[in-house]
């Protein structure tokens, strides 16, 4: 068989994290997620405002795709977590796996705005959320973003 890669794909506060969790332990399986990358380069550089966070996240999805190259060389099966924009990414990673030769799942997780919406909120709140994230400062964007968005798929298996 093949190796593959589980994707746990889709917007803040879906439950990518939990669902990673429980299938990592489930299938015994090691994964990588673009916020483990963000929040060390908080640690290592500093907090600061909403622009900080997003150059901080254009790096963390650089990492990121440093990393699963590096584990897709292994083939070995493994997990990969985040909120990966289809327009952005699909290619990219849809090439990775031609090469290496994997074979992929997308788990892409979805739920209503406003409960998404309350989740995001409770997250931060519940001060569990690495703070320089700053997801305090994004409340009314992100409310709007839901409502405005329309997210989808990596479908990189097709």
């Amino acid at each position: 068989m093949s190796p593959y890669v589980i994707i746990l794909n889709g917007r803040p506060c879906t439950g990518k994290s939990y669902f990673l969790q429980k299938l990592s332990r489930d299938l015994d399986l090691s994964y990588i997620t673009r916020d483990e990358f963000k929040e060390l380069l908080f640690d290592d550089l500093g907090i600061g405002d909403q622009e900080w966070s997003r150059k901080l996240g254009g790096a963390s999805y650089s990492l990121l795709f440093n990393m699963f190259e590096k584990l897709l060389k292994t083939n070995k099966s493994f997990m990969l977590e985040g909120n990966f924009n289809h327009e952005q990414h699909h290619q990219k990673i849809k090439l990775m796996f031609e090469k290496y030769g994997y074979q992929s799942v997308e788990v892409f997780l979805e739920t209503e705005p406003s409960v998404l919406f309350e989740r995001y909120k409770k997250r931060w709140e519940s001060g569990e959320r690495h703070r320089g994230h700053v997801d305090n400062e994004r409340f009314d964007e992100f409310e709007k973003k839901l409502n405005e968005d329309v997210v989808l798929p990596l479908n990189v298996g097709e």
